[in-house]
């Protein structure tokens, strides 16, 4: 057999250089390129296996390219506002909603159309099958904040949004945020909750009372943010926004002639409660209060290391910048829905961040004995307790959260265990911790129980926040009937409201019977 490297079809030299003679021996240079080649060949040869290996070893078995032979691109798999193909509830326009826009605009073979304003526009928003309160944004959007929209425009508006919004959620999601935007903030909601101040009969007692128009808007937008799954920021995004079901509470305020009845971020009761606690504890009527006010509440029963947090902006970034000393109105609604449902995510989450001293994610021995010093003096003051121990209390706590870790308490235990309202009463509130101990008479839980009927006979029992607001409107109610409360108001305009709202409620609005229901006269 020839040995010469030509045998092998391989040559060690340039094309135009001669070949050596057969008969001559390879010289010393070619022998060392020969054997440098083989070298590299066996490495590359190891190396390419290797990665067959390793190729073998992490391919799952799927061919990506098989299903996209013949395609110019990857299909569409993200729809951020809903898949149109797979929407269970997709957005259906009336089959005639052409003929009746085409008719409101009064459009003609010879003429385009005359141009709507925003008192005009309902009958398109109704046409639209869109809640009647969404009027106010849905014309703005679509005439671009012009003052008048015609036929064409909205025709434009309108195609482009059912392209890319594909259900009511998403659509109203879609009219509310800002065009270049996938989040909605409060601003953005500001125009839907006014159109319902200005427009909703149960409200118009409020047409001359510009002042708390403001304050019951601020109030339903501070809720609605509040009760997001991430509301440490300003930023709702689509999925907070399904969940906070904002579409279903504007769209059943078409059919509440009196906007008491609903139990909902929108009820005006709920509102006049927590602005006249609010109102109570601002002395100077500024719209801020400070430690000293806020321990007022609930005629103290909270104590005071766990409202210093409660101020400094532990469980809600303050309003008014990290380095003040005062509350707004808005940290003050998130505190009254904290500390009235503590049964809630969102309260169990503001009350953890305001307990956990250091910030490391969990309450240690420690920040548990920080709280519960004050809280066991006043137990002794109140005559609640006998002498007990820390080490008695904590055992006890730890037995009713039943931690992962014995030593801390995490928020995830806390949320599992649904013991975390009276976890957070032993700790800090003592007046419900009281009414917890005395629930065990069945006399007191027969007094406490409350109960909202329904039009249709139904009796349904309130509890947490709802509860609360139900029992403090009838007190207040029965003051203002006395002439006892506000009396010494300095604004005109606060005593109008208060004055004027409850004459009318007195007659027509809730009323306390013997057991505690809550019934509608009329």
């Amino acid at each position: 057999m020839d040995s010469s490297p030509t045998s092998s079809g391989t040559s060690l030299t340039p094309s135009n250089a001669a070949s050596p003679s057969p008969t001559s021996s390879p010289s010393p240079s070619a022998s060392a390129s020969v054997s440098d080649s083989a070298q590299r060949d066996s490495t590359e040869q190891r190396r390419q296996s290797k990665g067959e290996l390793e190729g073998l070893k992490k391919d799952s078995g799927v061919d990506l390219n098989s299903g996209l032979q013949g395609q110019g691109q990857i299909p569409r798999f993200h729809f951020p506002f809903g898949n149109p193909a797979k929407a269970a509830n997709r957005f259906q326009p009336p089959a005639d909603l052409d003929a009746k826009i085409a008719a409101i605009f009064s459009v003609s073979p010879g003429s385009p159309g005359k141009t709507l304003h925003e008192r005009d526009f309902t009958a398109v928003t109704a046409a639209c099958t869109l809640p009647r309160f969404m009027n106010a944004a849905f014309f703005r959007k679509a005439s671009i904040g012009s003052d008048g929209i015609n036929y064409s425009q909205f025709k434009t508006y309108w195609s482009a949004l059912l392209a890319e919004f594909h259900t009511m959620e998403a659509i109203i999601f879609g009219i509310l945020k800002e065009a270049d935007k996938k989040h909605l903030t409060p601003k953005d909601v500001e125009v839907a909750v006014q159109d319902v101040t200005l427009h909703h009969p149960g409200l118009e007692f409020l047409s001359t009372l510009p002042v708390f128009q403001n304050r019951y808007v601020e109030t339903v937008i501070a809720r609605l943010f509040y009760a997001k799954t991430k509301n440490f920021n300003k930023l709702m995004t689509f999925t907070e926004f399904v969940k906070s079901k904002f579409t279903q509470s504007i769209k059943a305020l078409e059919h509440v002639e009196d906007i008491n009845w609903t139990q909902d971020i929108f009820s005006y009761q709920h509102f006049y409660v927590i602005y006249c606690k609010f109102w109570e504890l601002d002395r100077d009527h500024d719209m801020v209060i400070d430690l000293h006010a806020l321990r007022r509440y609930d005629n103290g029963a909270m104590t005071e290391t766990v409202l210093r947090r409660v101020v400094a902006g532990c469980g809600k970034l303050p309003s008014l910048g990290q380095t003040s000393t005062l509350m707004s109105y808005e940290d003050f609604v998130w505190f009254i829905l904290s500390v009235e449902e503590k049964r809630t995510m969102w309260a169990t989450e503001y009350w953890f961040r305001c307990l956990d001293l250091d910030g490391d994610g969990c309450i240690s021995l420690y920040e548990l004995r920080y709280f519960f010093e004050e809280q066991y003096e006043r137990m002794l003051r109140s005559r609640m307790s006998d002498l007990w121990k820390f080490d008695d209390f904590v055992c006890s706590l730890i037995d009713l959260i039943k931690p992962v870790e014995a030593n801390k308490i995490t928020l995830n235990d806390l949320k599992k265990c649904g013991c975390a309202p009276l976890f957070f009463d032993m700790l800090f509130d003592l007046r419900k911790y009281d009414a917890y101990i005395r629930r065990i008479d069945p006399s007191f839980r027969e007094q406490d129980d409350v109960y909202f009927e329904r039009p249709s006979g139904e009796r349904v029992k309130l509890e947490g926040f709802q509860k609360f607001a139900a029992k403090a409107y009838s007190i207040l109610a029965e003051e203002e009937s006395q002439s006892a409360s506000y009396g010494n108001m300095d604004d005109m305009d606060d005593n109008a409201l208060m004055d004027g709202y409850m004459g009318v409620v007195s007659t027509r609005d809730w009323e306390v019977e013997d057991d505690n229901t809550y019934e509608m006269d009329g």
